[in-house]
């Protein structure tokens, strides 16, 4: 979004950016440079057509000149990009709380459009009203297709209705494996919506099935969306660095597969941290008990060791077997022939790649092998979590080509089983 200035704002003359240097004629002139250029604003206020319009976090992009004469003006209008514009309304910041309710629509909610025409779900998630409708209105004109409306007993701020929309966005692109863009959103004040346009966004097709007709059947009958997406906001409350993690491990493109592996670890030991699945290995007073005294009979220069290496938490290893235990021995032992091995090899090369840099015996064939199964393991604890039954949780295994790709990765089937 730009805007274009006839002339600049008061106490912002491009003309006055720079030093002011003589030349070897006596002549003065202006360098000027990009770091000159650096101006931003925090919010304009305007109106066109008799509406208020709020533009927020926009930056001069104003053409540089990097030098010239300082009895001349060389700017005649001024350039202004803007990440965020609210049609319809003057908003002092981001953190003003106005809104009490807000409507989105993402790309491949359509996934849900197979439904009867016109039926609607409404559910409560975390003391906000959530209702999804819209279906079956693609077709009718004058109609922006199905979305989701969250009405709040309390106001709230545009930065809180971005989060908001942020989990509606992170739930429908996990369901349909698929990133999912933002196609239109409005802020409600009182009985009146208004438009928000911001960056980055690209704008979608709203009813677009991601993966054609079956999927859609799939995903509607296997993610019930009041149950499915009321339970996602639940695990966004109290895993929402987990979820951000699990989104950059499906859609990041990462160019070696050691990142890969750091990244997926990373994420399964965070998750299984904030779903609580398992409790310390020690009974606190016992562990504190133990650990002073080993303080006391060691050395002075291995007590900062003892005390920064010695604590009461669970290993990458526990928390890879827990989350295997938690996703079912069922689905698991499909993708993984020996979970004792897998969490052993996953946490091998966790740690030499983070402390020395590189892996050590083990081939990039058994490394992918270990991204598959660590990321498949992830997802279907997600799954799990959200209330996906085991019935349509194995049948996503055996047609997805995520976990058929976890299962037929070279050197799953022999290098994560436990050597003889």
């Amino acid at each position: 979004m730009s805007l274009k200035l006839d002339n600049y704002f008061d106490g912002y003359n491009p003309d006055e950016l720079g030093d002011i240097r003589k030349d070897e004629h006596g002549n003065l002139f202006r360098v000027v440079t990009s770091k000159d250029y650096l101006i931003s604003y925090d919010v304009i206020y305007g109106v066109a057509d008799g509406i208020n319009i709020t533009i927020m976090d926009a930056m001069d992009k104003s053409p540089l000149r990097p030098r010239g004469r300082i009895d001349k003006n060389y700017i005649s209008n001024c350039r202004i990009s803007a990440e965020k514009l609210i049609l319809g309304k003057h908003l002092e910041n981001e953190e003003n709380k106005v809104f009490n309710g807000l409507r989105v629509s993402v790309d491949n909610l359509g996934c849900w459009d197979s439904l009867e025409d016109g039926q609607k779900f409404k559910f409560s998630a975390l003391g906000k009203s959530v209702e999804i409708c819209g279906f079956g209105s693609s077709e009718k004109p004058n109609q922006r297709g199905p979305f989701c409306q969250i009405i709040s007993g309390e106001v709230f701020s545009l930065h809180e209705a971005l989060e908001e929309v942020k989990v509606i966005q992170n739930f429908i692109s996990f369901v349909v494996n698929q990133f999912s863009d933002i196609v239109w959103m409005q802020l409600q004040v009182g009985n009146e919506f208004l438009d928000l346009l911001f960056l980055p966004v690209k704008i979608g097709a709203g009813t677009e099935v991601a993966r054609g007709k079956f999927s859609a059947e799939l995903i509607s009958n296997a993610f019930p969306i009041d149950i499915s997406l009321s339970k996602w906001f639940e695990l966004a409350n109290r895993a929402q660095a987990a979820i951000s993690m699990v989104i950059v491990m499906q859609f990041e493109k990462m160019p070696f597969v050691e990142n890969d592996l750091l990244t997926v670890t990373m994420t399964a030991e965070v998750l299984h941290r904030n779903l609580k699945l398992g409790g310390r290995p020690y009974d606190n007073k016992e562990f504190k008990l133990m650990r002073e005294k080993l303080l006391e009979v060691a050395p002075d220069g291995y007590k900062e060791m003892i005390k920064s290496s010695i604590r009461n938490e669970l290993t990458l290893r526990q928390r890879l077997v827990g989350l295997a235990d938690f996703v079912g021995e069922d689905l698991i032992s499909a993708l993984i022939p020996d979970v004792e091995y897998w969490a052993k090899e996953a946490t091998k090369a966790r740690n030499y790649l983070t402390h020395e840099g590189k892996v050590k015996n083990q081939s990039v064939e058994e490394l992918i092998a270990i991204v598959d199964v660590t990321k498949a393991v992830v997802v279907l604890s997600v799954m799990r979590y959200i209330g996906v039954s085991d019935e349509y949780q194995k049948i996503i295994v055996s047609r997805h080509r995520q976990f058929i790709k976890a299962v037929c990765t070279p050197g799953n089937g022999s290098r994560l089983r436990r050597k003889k």
